[in-house]
Formats: C-alpha cells, sequence, structure tokens
C-alpha cells in the first residue's frame, strides 16, 4: 500500500493523514479480533468435545457400577 498516494487522494494535509491511520489501526483491530474470535470458537469446540468425553466416561462408569451391582445381587 502506498500510504502518501492514499493520504494525497484524500486531499493530503494532516487531516488526510489521520484518517490514514484511522484506517489502518481500525484494519489491524478488525483482523485481531477475527483471529481472536477464531481462538475462541476453537477453545469452544475444544471444551465441547471434552464435556462429551467426561459424559461418556461417566456413563461408562455407571453402567459398569450397575453391572456389578447386578451380578452381586444374583
Amino acid at each position: 500500500m502506498d500510504w502518501t498516494a492514499i493520504i494525497d487522494q484524500l486531499g493530503g494535509g494532516l487531516s488526510s493523514a489521520v484518517i490514514a491511520g484511522l484506517a489502518w489501526a481500525w484494519v489491524r483491530e478488525r483482523n485481531r479480533t477475527e483471529a481472536l474470535t477464531d481462538r475462541l470458537i476453537e477453545q469452544s469446540n475444544d471444551h465441547a468435545k471434552d464435556a462429551v468425553r467426561r459424559e461418556q466416561d461417566v456413563l461408562s462408569t455407571l453402567k459398569q457400577l450397575e453391572q456389578a451391582i447386578r451380578g452381586r445381587s444374583l
């Protein structure tokens, strides 16, 4: 990106430089926000997978316990 050309197209001067700087800062912040959102979604998916695994472990343990109890009562 040629910042000099962009500032010239905006009319030059300090106000044009400020506008270009704010636009650049907005683009950087938007990219940062998108990256953070992607990481948050990944973390959320990982937590959901962990919760499903824990639930399956609990169900498996309960089934084993139930079988052990039924085996003793016979």
